[in-house]
């Protein structure tokens, strides 16, 4: 079964010339956990060197901008806590996996805030990154595996109905 976003065989032929390369060069003790090298990525999609595209299932990087004023050791845990929001999705941040939260304030000075007064951002980044994780997962579409049988696409429709059940329930969605 061949679909729009897949280019080529996989790995296609330039990413199996630069497998090749990288096998004389790279030490064994760096194992690659499957055949992909990657061109380019934007928002939850990556493309590898053939032109193939892919949801990217692999790493989670929670970029926190603001323009609270906040000092380094602020902008450091608020770096964090999107992690954390990545691991209630069930990522366990094993080794490969890429999770990295980086954070930066664009505010032009002023007094930090007290660190007592930091949960709302902590709050904000947390949930961001929870709900991307969602938004990667609902966005997806059917797809073919290597092996080429199918991966359905999340079920929309069903998962909406759950949610609506459960708020007028008043439970949480989690």
């Amino acid at each position: 079964m061949k679909t729009e976003h897949i280019a080529t065989e996989l790995p296609g032929p330039k990413a199996k010339a630069l497998l090749a390369r990288d096998a004389k060069v790279v030490s064994p003790s760096y194992p690659r956990d499957y055949p992909f090298v990657m061109s380019h990525g934007r928002g939850c999609e990556v493309w590898d060197v053939d032109g193939n595209r892919f949801l990217d299932f692999a790493s989670g990087i929670a970029v926190c901008a603001t323009d609270a004023p906040l000092d380094a050791q602020q902008l450091r845990r608020l770096a964090l806590r999107p992690l954390l929001g990545l691991a209630r999705t069930g990522s366990y941040g094993g080794e490969g996996s890429g999770e990295i939260g980086v954070a930066f304030s664009v505010a032009e000075g002023g007094p930090p805030p007290p660190y007592e007064e930091l949960n709302p951002y902590f709050a904000a980044a947390f949930e961001s990154a929870h709900e991307a994780v969602y938004n990667c997962l609902l966005a997806a579409r059917p797809a073919q595996r290597l092996d080429g049988s199918t991966q359905d696409a999340f079920p929309v429709d069903l998962v909406a109905r759950l949610a609506r059940e459960r708020r007028s329930a008043g439970q949480s969605l989690e």
